[in-house]
C-alpha cells in the first residue's frame, strides 16, 4: 500500500470517528437515558372551594373604546347608561300602537322597560339582525321588575335574592355605581339583578352580548342619577 493510500485511509478513519462522536453526543442530548429511580407523584388534596356569595364584587372597567357612544338617560327611573352609537333605543311606545307589536319604531329613553340593541326597526338596514341568533346583541333594562314570578319582592339584598333561586347559578357579583349586582345563569339564560337607591332593577340579555368585554364596558358606564320617584304601592 502506497503512502498516499495509507494517508487517505487514516484520514477516513479519523473523520468517521468524529462523526460517530457527534452522533453520540446529539443522541444523548435529545434522547437522554430514562432514570430507573421511581418518581413520587404528589396529589394536592387541598380544597379550593370558595363560597361565591362571599366574593368581593367586581367593579366593571371599560374594556373597549367608548368613543362616539350615545347616552340613554331615563329621568323617570333615575339611571343612565352609554351604548354603541350604531345601536337603537326602544322605550315607551316602541310598538307604535300596534297590538303585540315590538320594536316598530325607535324611541327616546323613557318608560319602565328599555331595550338597547344592534337591530333596527322595519325598513332599517339592521332590521334582519333581529332574527339572527348569531348577529343580534342587546340589553333589556327593566325597572321595578315584577314580570317574573321568581323575582321576590320581599328581598332587599341581591345576594339573598340570588340564594333564593333554585335553578340559577351565581356567576358574578358586580359593583355598579356603588350598588351590588348579581349575575345568575340557568343554561343559556343570563340575568342580572340590582337594587338601586329607589328601584329593584333587572338588566337581562334577551339578545345576548357574546363579547363580554363589550358587556362590561356598558356596565362601567351605568349610573344612578337621583331623579327617580320612589315606588308607591
Amino acid at each position: 500500500m502506497s503512502g498516499v493510500q495509507k494517508h487517505t485511509q487514516a484520514l477516513t478513519t479519523l473523520v468517521t470517528g468524529i462523526v460517530f462522536i457527534i452522533l453520540g453526543v446529539t443522541g444523548w442530548y435529545f434522547f437522554p437515558p430514562q432514570s430507573s429511580v421511581p418518581v413520587e407523584v404528589v396529589i394536592d388534596t387541598t380544597s379550593t372551594t370558595t363560597d361565591p356569595f362571599a366574593l368581593e364584587p367586581i367593579v366593571p372597567q371599560a374594556r373597549v373604546s367608548t368613543e362616539g357612544w350615545k347616552t340613554c338617560r331615563n329621568e323617570e327611573y333615575g339611571w343612565e347608561v352609554q351604548y354603541p352609537a350604531e345601536w337603537y333605543v326602544y322605550g315607551e311606545g316602541h310598538d307604535n300602537g300596534i297590538w303585540e307589536g315590538r320594536f316598530e319604531v325607535e324611541t327616546p329613553c323613557t318608560g319602565q322597560h328599555i331595550t338597547l340593541a344592534n337591530f333596527g326597526p322595519p325598513n332599517s338596514p339592521d332590521y334582519e339582525k333581529r332574527f339572527s341568533d348569531t348577529e343580534q346583541e342587546g340589553l333589556n333594562i327593566i325597572s321595578v321588575n315584577k314580570l317574573f314570578p321568581e323575582v321576590r319582592s320581599e328581598y332587599t339584598n341581591v345576594r339573598d335574592l340570588a340564594r333564593s333561586f333554585d335553578m340559577f347559578t351565581l356567576k358574578t357579583i358586580y359593583s355598579i355605581d356603588g350598588y351590588e349586582m348579581v349575575t345568575v345563569q340557568h343554561e343559556n339564560q343570563v340575568r342580572n339583578f340590582i337594587f338601586g337607591p329607589t328601584y329593584q332593577m333587572e338588566i337581562i340579555s334577551d339578545y345576548p352580548i357574546s363579547n363580554i368585554l363589550l358587556f362590561e364596558t356598558i356596565l362601567s358606564t351605568f349610573h344612578f342619577i337621583g331623579t327617580s320617584t320612589p315606588v308607591t304601592e
